[in-house]
Formats: structure tokens, C-alpha cells, sequence
């Protein structure tokens, strides 16, 4: 009988183990992995806190139904002081009664889909003091609908912001960062605008938004990977002010809704097939230089005027193919030149050497 019911009790004790280890979000909460020697889980109004022995305490979870969640500076323990530093990986993951964060100046990181699906998000404020932001951390954040970076210094992970509500971008005085596709698939974007930062980001960063409708950057440092803007079929204009610009190949390939490009005190490098395809009206290089790879602005059927004024304009062989709108260029006070050929003011396309055996253009 004692051998019975000892079973039984082993039973019970190894059945509640696992029921507590169960994830309610189905994936692996950060607190449910192993514990660091000498650190503790603290719970206060619903939040988890991991607490280390020097000093500091990062939030590991979310079990508050609350829709406005302020994370303190500091929590306290047995009348010890964390200073919290740090957003654990999945965090608040699927919180989706959450409608307001606040994080204290203090937190440094945030990690990796932190706030995935928390599909009623529509107001976070981001400290100063923040350093990264994981992969994936805001993707699908469907009511989340502005970042203003005012001041920070800042990364961002992979598909960090992807497939958000995020309707306006605005960094000011920033320098950021950020991996491949971190503002990828996002429906509403309306506008970038980036004005004196320094901003480097991978292949896709904005590609495949539909609703973008401008891209102003001012005083400022730019370069993106491949694809940058690629399929942002409603970007009607972009100006390029007092800024250096560096995006890789079909930067704004397919984007249909292009009027105007302007460059204003500039330098752009563009990779190949920059704008192909782009509905591309009007080009304007003024005390600027424009270089560009091959293709660059093939089949951009509704490109109409190119005027470069007091600048340099350097592009790839066959950079004006298909351009069967183009009128003749405008060439005042400066240097141009397509596929190694110079060109000269009132050049017209259908007139260069060899055309169109060549392709030269």
C-alpha cells in the first residue's frame, strides 16, 4: 500500500511539472528555460522578472490581461533594487489585449518577436538608452502605425517591423542600423522621412509596399542592399537633399506610382536596373552626381525629361532602353555620360553612335 501511494505521488508531482512547463503561447517562454546560478524569477502585477546577482533584471514575460502595461526602472526584491535593462525574447509574444507600452530610459534590448502578434499594439515609446531590437520583434503589429527616432542609436534585426500597421517612418538625429527586410510587406506605409541621421540597412528593407507614397531624406547618410524599395507601387516622389545615398540593384524596380526623382546636393549610387519599369517622369540632378549601373532606368516608358544642372551624371550601358518618351537631354554645366559615352546638352537618345545596334544608350 505505501509503495502504492508513493507511485501515485511521484505520478502526481511529475504530471503538475509538466503542466507548469507548458507554454500558453505554445512556444518556449524565456523563464521556463534554465535559470543562470544565483538569478531568481520575480512576478509583480503579472510581469516576469529575471533577476542576476549584479544588480539588473530583464522582463521575461506578460501574464497581465492590463491594455496599457509601464514597465518600471527598477523592481525590488527582498528590499534589493534591479535596475531593468533588458525585453526578453517572446515576452509579451500573442499579447494581443496589449494597446499601450511604456519603457523606461534603461532598457537596452529587446529581444527576438518580443511583441509578435500583439495585434492591438498601437502605442510604444522607445527610449534612448535602446541599443537593438531582435528579429521579428514587431512583425504583425497590426495597429502599431508610427516610429519616430528622435536621438538614438539603434539596431534592428530581421523582418523587425515586417507586415506591421506602421503608416509613417521619421528618424531624426539618429544613427540606425538594421538587417534584411526590417520594413518589408508593410501595407500602410505612407512616407519615409530621414532628416540629418545616419541610416545603413540590408536587401528588402522596404520592398513590397504598396501604399508608399514619398521618401524624403535630408542631411543625411543612406545605404541599402538590393531591392530597397523595390515593388512600393504608390511612391510618387523622392527627394534626395544635402544627403549621400548608396542603394544596391532594383532599388525602386516596379514602382509604378513614381513621378519624380530629385537630387539636390547629392551623391546617389544606384546598383543595376535601378528604376526598371518605374513609372518615372522626371529626372533632376542639381550640384549633385548620379551614377548608376547598367539598365538603370530601362523601360521607364513614361520618363519624359532628364536635366542635370552644375552636377555629374554617370549611368551603365543600356541605362535608357525603352525610354521611347525621353526628349532630348538637358546638360548645363556639367558631365554626363551613358555606357562610357559623353554626352552633351540636347543629346538625344535615338541619335547616339550605332543606335540601336549597339545599345550602347
Amino acid at each position: 500500500m505505501r509503495h502504492r501511494l508513493t507511485f501515485l505521488f511521484l505520478c502526481t508531482l511529475l504530471g503538475f511539472s509538466a503542466l507548469q512547463a507548458t507554454p500558453v503561447d505554445g512556444g518556449q517562454r524565456w523563464e521556463e528555460r534554465t535559470v543562470a546560478p544565483n538569478s531568481e524569477i520575480f512576478i509583480r502585477e503579472g510581469i516576469g522578472y529575471l533577476l542576476r546577482p549584479d544588480g539588473t533584471a530583464t522582463v521575461t514575460s506578460c501574464r497581465s490581461r492590463r491594455s496599457e502595461i509601464a514597465i518600471p526602472k527598477r523592481v525590488t526584491q527582498c528590499e534589493k533594487h534591479y535596475k531593468v535593462v533588458a525585453i526578453a525574447p517572446r515576452a509579451f509574444s500573442r499579447c494581443t489585449k496589449l494597446t499601450t507600452l511604456i519603457l523606461p530610459e534603461g532598457i537596452e534590448s529587446i529581444g527576438s518577436y518580443a511583441f509578435e502578434w500583439c495585434s492591438s499594439l498601437s502605442s510604444v515609446i522607445l527610449p534612448e538608452t535602446l541599443r537593438s531590437i531582435g528579429e521579428g520583434t514587431f512583425a504583425y503589429c497590426t495597429r502599431f502605425t508610427s516610429l519616430k527616432l528622435n536621438d538614438h542609436t539603434l539596431s534592428l534585426g530581421r523582418n523587425a517591423f515586417a507586415y506591421s500597421g506602421l503608416q509613417s517612418i521619421t528618424t531624426f538625429r539618429t544613427k540606425l542600423t538594421f538587417a534584411e527586410g526590417a520594413f518589408s510587406y508593410i501595407n500602410d506605409l505612407r512616407s519615409v522621412n530621414i532628416y540629418r541621421s545616419k541610416v545603413a540597412g540590408g536587401a528588402n528593407a522596404f520592398s513590397f509596399a504598396p501604399r508608399l507614397e514619398s521618401l524624403n531624406v535630408w542631411r543625411s547618410s543612406l545605404a541599402l542592399g538590393d531591392n530597397a524599395f523595390q515593388h512600393a507601387k504608390g511612391l510618387g516622389s523622392i527627394m534626395i537633399d544635402r544627403s549621400k545615398v548608396t542603394m544596391g540593384n532594383w532599388a525602386f524596380a516596379y514602382c509604378s506610382g513614381m513621378d519624380g526623382l530629385t537630387i539636390h546636393h547629392s551623391t546617389l549610387t544606384l546598383g543595376d536596373e535601378a528604376l526598371k519599369c518605374a513609372d518615372l517622369k522626371e529626372l533632376l540632378v542639381w550640384r549633385s552626381t548620379l551614377t548608376a549601373g547598367a539598365h538603370a532606368f530601362c523601360f521607364c516608358g513614361q520618363l519624359r525629361t532628364v536635366t542635370v544642372q552644375r552636377g555629374t551624371m554617370r549611368v551603365g550601358k543600356k541605362s535608357f532602353e525603352c525610354c521611347n518618351s525621353l526628349k532630348p537631354f538637358r546638360i548645363f554645366h556639367s558631365k554626363a555620360s551613358l555606357g562610357g559615352m559623353p554626352i552633351t546638352d540636347g543629346t538625344r537618345v535615338d541619335k547616339l553612335p550605332n543606335y540601336p545596334f549597339t545599345q550602347a544608350f
